[in-house]
């Protein structure tokens, strides 16, 4: 196994899950909110809502600069998942008798 392997597996895996902790960080965030608005009163509630805000923060923070980082990791090597289209075969195109409706594209 390569590197470039290594890193064509790990995007893979971050472009599946990095959408969903994203959504995770905002509802975390979100929750934080609520919490420091609708229970002001209490410091305690209120010292837990700043606490929910900014490791909502951090965590998406981290989670976008490892994906970053990792995209670029990708790019630097070279890794792309774009399919060669040197590599494909051609195939001929038959073309019927001159007249037939419908042709196909290319005749």
């Amino acid at each position: 196994m390569t590197i470039a392997d290594l890193l064509g597996k790990l995007k893979a895996v971050l472009d599946a899950v990095v959408p969903f902790i994203i959504g995770l960080t905002v509802v975390v965030i979100l929750w934080g909110i609520f919490n420091y608005v609708a229970k002001g009163g209490d410091e305690e509630k209120r010292t837990e809502g700043k606490r929910f805000i900014v490791y909502g923060i951090v965590g998406l923070f981290l989670m976008t600069s490892v994906w970053g980082l990792v995209n670029i990791l990708v790019k630097s090597f070279e890794i792309d998942n774009a399919i060669d289209v040197k590599r494909i075969p051609r195939v001929p195109i038959i073309c019927p008798a001159p007249g037939t409706p419908n042709p196909p594209p290319g005749c």
